[in-house]
């Protein structure tokens, strides 16, 4: 019944006149996917699949098939049908070889939520976008209710905050959506509200990292005094603490090239294609980069760090949720309390977490780390004594 009710509306919507239907888009097609599971298992296992082989090709990078049937959990041949039918039902551009394996074209962007329209009368695509995805959303949420979402939740997470971060945080519910939520007001899964200046240039940036193109900025970060205008060979964007930021081959004021974060609520205008360009390495473990920091800024080397709590329950909030994955933790035999051990940089944002512990936690090491953050307390309390 509701899934004849949702076909039926479907069919009002008057797209007319537009050189690709909306029946065309990766979008519908995975609407419809959605639509047909119902409680068939093998319906969650391809389109859980098929998620994975994206979330792993728009990496950049490419992979074989056993590769990709390793992640997926299946065999090579039913990834040769995954391939496939991302191929001619999704419109995805897929290159393959013998000798490399799968992985997108990289002068055809493809996205799961790109939204073409083209020809002489083009419709309100900026309205009827939000509406696609907000309804991709409501599908989303409707997955999670059901029983057969084991190790399925990350890439539905992923995706609601991949659809989020291009449609902003208020969600236009749709009549039918209106009538089905009737009486049931309170989501599934709520995420924080954050007003994030910048975020009209993610969609923009999201193409253009795929589109491996150099791309102009200008920005200013917290602690600049004026604003500078940088060159980027853009390769990621990454989230921390509500904060979103672009990961890219930057070049110093010695032309030496490293990678660099911008914040994207400090960029000052929207990114551009550039033609100036600079020398950088072809390819960048970002996975490595980042391992052994909290946060995104990389000053110094990774360093053995020793935190001791005095306070039972912030314990356990910290051994439940972890400041960071090289944690360890351990009892002193002296007194009985927990130990965690990290091996990450000494950044501010590793200082800022451990703030927020306040008298719970004590550093025992290394002692610079120690007397950083003794200076930063000893500073605060003159404000209350």
């Amino acid at each position: 019944m509701v899934r004849a009710c949702l076909v039926k509306r479907w069919r009002k919507i008057p797209y007319k006149k537009v050189g690709r239907k909306i029946s065309d888009t990766p979008l519908f097609r995975l609407k419809k996917i959605m639509l047909k599971m119902g409680k068939r298992h093998d319906s969650y296992v391809k389109l859980k699949a098929i998620l994975t082989i994206h979330k792993m090709l728009r990496t950049g990078n490419s992979y074989s098939g056993e590769e990709l049937a390793e992640v997926c959990d299946t065999d090579k041949r039913t990834i040769i049908d995954y391939i496939a039918f991302m191929r001619n039902e999704l419109k995805a551009s897929i290159d393959s070889s013998r000798y490399f394996g799968y992985k997108y074209n990289s002068e055809k962007p493809f996205s799961m939520l790109q939204l073409e329209f083209e020809g002489p009368e083009q419709p309100d695509t900026t309205k009827r976008r939000e509406i696609l995805l907000n309804e991709l959303l409501y599908y989303i949420h409707q997955l999670q209710k059901t029983d057969v979402l084991d190790g399925f939740e990350n890439i539905l997470f992923a995706l609601e905050q991949e659809i989020r971060a291009i449609i902003g945080p208020y969600i236009l519910l749709t009549e039918y959506e209106e009538e089905e939520l009737k009486g049931d007001l309170n989501p599934l899964i709520e995420f924080e509200e954050v007003e994030l200046r910048g975020r009209s240039y993610f969609d923009k940036l999201y193409q253009l990292i795929h589109r491996k193109e150099f791309i102009k900025i200008r920005y200013q970060g917290f602690e600049m005094a004026e604003a500078e205008t940088k060159v980027v060979m853009p390769l990621q964007l990454r989230e921390h603490n509500n904060r979103w930021y672009l990961v890219g081959w930057a070049q110093g004021n010695n032309q030496s090239v490293f990678l660099q974060v911008f914040p994207i609520d400090r960029m000052l205008n929207q990114p551009f294609v550039t033609q100036e360009q600079f020398k950088h390495p072809n390819k960048a473990d970002l996975n490595a980069h980042f391992k052994n920091m909290v946060g995104v800024t990389k000053k110094g080397k990774p360093r053995k760090v020793k935190l001791k709590f005095h306070d039972s329950v912030r314990e356990r909030y910290a051994l439940t949720k972890k400041i960071h994955p090289t944690q360890e933790a351990s009892i002193d035999p002296q007194d009985g309390k927990t130990v965690l051990e990290l091996r990450v940089i000494c950044n501010n944002e590793l200082i800022t977490k451990i703030l927020e512990y306040g008298s719970a936690i004590e550093v025992l090491e290394p002692a610079s780390l120690r007397n950083k953050v003794a200076g930063i307390l000893k500073a605060a309390l003159q404000y209350y004594v």
